[in-house]
């Protein structure tokens, strides 16, 4: 009785922890603004070079296409800059980065290289 108590437990235990990680999936970053052109040599067309996501205050960047010298920056609701970074990701990759003690609240986040630029939202 007491190994079939202790696989209960275990079972519950197991529910409970994939429970909180399904709760702290990956969520999309609403893109607002995006004007991002690729260039011809790309093999397959490309909706969007990039995807954005938010985990807690942690933030994705995944790539599609190799991007050199890419400038990642985070406002405030005040328009504050918060996060500011030059960055080159791979095709396929993902850049990720933590905003450090950040209160709750909404944020405005834009890469740009060149004339290309996206604008996204998100809310911590």
């Amino acid at each position: 009785k007491r190994t079939i108590m202790m696989k209960k437990l275990l079972f519950i235990a197991i529910i409970a922890v994939l429970g909180c990680t399904a709760l702290q999936a990956k969520n999309r970053i609403r893109i607002k603004r995006e004007s991002w052109e690729v260039k011809a040599s790309t093999r397959v067309p490309i909706s969007t070079p990039l995807n954005l996501y938010y985990e807690g205050s942690t933030l994705f960047i995944h790539a599609n296409i190799d991007l050199e010298n890419i400038i990642i920056e985070v406002k405030d609701s005040s328009n504050k800059i918060i996060y500011l970074d030059l960055a080159s990701i791979q095709a396929n990759d993902e850049h990720l980065f933590t905003l450090e003690s950040t209160p709750s609240g909404e944020y405005t986040i834009e890469i740009k290289s060149g004339e290309n630029y996206i604008i996204g939202y998100f809310k911590l």
